[in-house]
């Protein structure tokens, strides 16, 4: 059985950090792809995408990056945006999945495909 990291379980300080960044970068760069008039398609990848949420409440990459498009898409959405979430393991994309059904909105305005 493989055993998993507390840090894999538990948001520590570099990976709030790093999600932050994430967040704040897509935030801004996916607002400038959706009023360009050139790109009509974003595709964003996570290949290590994880459960999604930390067990200590931190939202990982998926869900940041669902929650950055859907701020855009709710106001003007002019691009169409495709995410592919994969991870090694077929239960964390179990619970990716559950996470994300369980936030109200994130995969309303996206094609998200899953892959293991």
């Amino acid at each position: 059985m493989k055993q998993i990291k507390d840090a894999q379980k538990n948001m520590y300080p570099h990976s709030e950090v790093k999600v932050r960044l994430l967040g704040e970068y897509l935030e801004i760069y996916l607002r400038i792809l959706n009023h360009s008039s050139y790109v009509s398609t974003v595709h964003l990848y996570d290949v290590f995408c994880g459960p999604g949420l930390y067990e200590n409440g931190g939202l990982g990459s998926p869900l940041v990056m669902l929650k950055e498009i859907s701020k855009i898409t709710n106001k003007d959405k002019k691009t169409n945006f495709f995410c592919y979430f994969n991870d090694g393991d077929t239960c964390k994309i179990d619970e990716l999945k559950e996470a994300i059904r369980s936030q109200r909105n994130l995969s309303d305005f996206v094609d998200i495909k899953f892959l293991c």
